[in-house]
Formats: C-alpha cells, sequence, structure tokens
C-alpha cells in the first residue's frame, strides 16, 4: 500500500514537473491536439467556423457570443425549472447533439468541399481546447503538490476559498453567478487572442 501510495506520487510529481517545462508542455499540447482531432473529427464542419467567433474574427463576435449566453439564461430564469429538470434537459440535448450532428455534417457537407482554410481552422480550435486542457490540468497537479508539499497552508486556502464560495453562493442569486461563470468562459478565448489576458499566467502558476 505504501509503495502504491509513492508510487502515485511519483507519477503525480513527474506529471506536474513535465507539464511546468515548456517543451514538455509544448509537447503533450501537440499529442493532445492529435487526439482532440480523432475526437472531434464528426464535428469539424461545425468546430472549424465556430473558432473565428470564439477569437473575435469579427468585431461582431463578442456581442453576439453575449447575446447568445444571456438568451439562453433569459429562457432559463423565465421558466425556472427545477434543478433536476434542468441537468436532464442538458443531458438530453447533449445526448441528442452527439448523435445527431456527426449524421447531419455527413449528410449536408462533402468531403469534396472541405478546404485548407477549413483544415486549418479546425486545427486551431483542436489545439485552443488542447491548451486549455494542458493548463486545466497544470493547476490540478499544482494544487495536488502543495497538498503534499504545504498541507497546513492548502488546507487554510481551500477552507478560505470554500467559505467565500458559499458565502457568495448565499448572497448572490446563483443563476447570475452562472451566467457570468458561462460569459466568462465564452469570452475567454477572445480576451486571450487579443492580448487582454496573458495566456502564460497559467504557466506561472505551474511553475
Amino acid at each position: 500500500m505504501i509503495s502504491k501510495r509513492m508510487t502515485e506520487s511519483g507519477g503525480s510529481d513527474s506529471m506536474m514537473n513535465n507539464l511546468s517545462n515548456p517543451r514538455d508542455t509544448i509537447k503533450e499540447n501537440v499529442a493532445r491536439t492529435r487526439r482532440l482531432r480523432r475526437a472531434l473529427e464528426d464535428w469539424r464542419e461545425l468546430l472549424a467556423p465556430l473558432h473565428g467567433v470564439l477569437v473575435w474574427r469579427h468585431e461582431y463576435h463578442p456581442p453576439l457570443l453575449a447575446a447568445v449566453v444571456t438568451l439562453i439564461f433569459l429562457v432559463v430564469w423565465y421558466l425556472e425549472p427545477p434543478l433536476l429538470t434542468l441537468v436532464a434537459v442538458l443531458g438530453v440535448t447533449a445526448t441528442t447533439a452527439d448523435y445527431l450532428v456527426p449524421a447531419l455534417c455527413q449528410a449536408l457537407f462533402r468531403p469534396q468541399d472541405w478546404t485548407a482554410s477549413n483544415e486549418r481552422e479546425f486545427e486551431r480550435m483542436c489545439e485552443l481546447l488542447a491548451d486549455i486542457s494542458t493548463s486545466m490540468e497544470c493547476c490540478w497537479f499544482q494544487l495536488s503538490g502543495w497538498k503534499q508539499e504545504k498541507p497546513k497552508l492548502y488546507f487554510i486556502g481551500m477552507v478560505g476559498v470554500l467559505l467565500l464560495l458559499a458565502w457568495l453562493g448565499n448572497n448572490i442569486n446563483n443563476l447570475f453567478l452562472a451566467y457570468l461563470l458561462a460569459q466568462w468562459i465564452v469570452m475567454y478565448p477572445g480576451l486571450r487572442q487579443r492580448g487582454l489576458i496573458k495566456s502564460t499566467w497559467l504557466r506561472r502558476f505551474c511553475s
């Protein structure tokens, strides 16, 4: 049991060190991008144009994204569905899209219509998703490292953050907080593309 824990701890430390090394991070991003390309191949006709919207290729893209998110949350606010119903509806929507979108893409788009420009946009979309995924994994391993190296500081910090979240959730409308979070998520790629958010801050956090 002790050797197993030491092995798991060593694997976690090795992964964290790899992610904090710029060269290893690039290699991990490349490998992750390839895996995403294979996994999302059936969605490429939708993801290719979506990349341009997320990185604000045109000036009307930011207000368009904000309007879509606002419309969705206005519908939820108006209907006021129970939490379980909302989760079920989201699950049905995701399952239906996962089943229908690949079939519709094959029926509506011909392979010969796929251009080199579309391929570049799809590649950039996969790179964006891979970079975000690697950054999130980096933060997770950094927190795991703090838990092992500075358990008291980790405990105080986590309890403080969770208590702050509990206070915010008790004093601010939860739907509004979810709305702000959703706006941040859809705006993040564009903010980073415009240089308003430095993509290296997570790398510094992991170092």
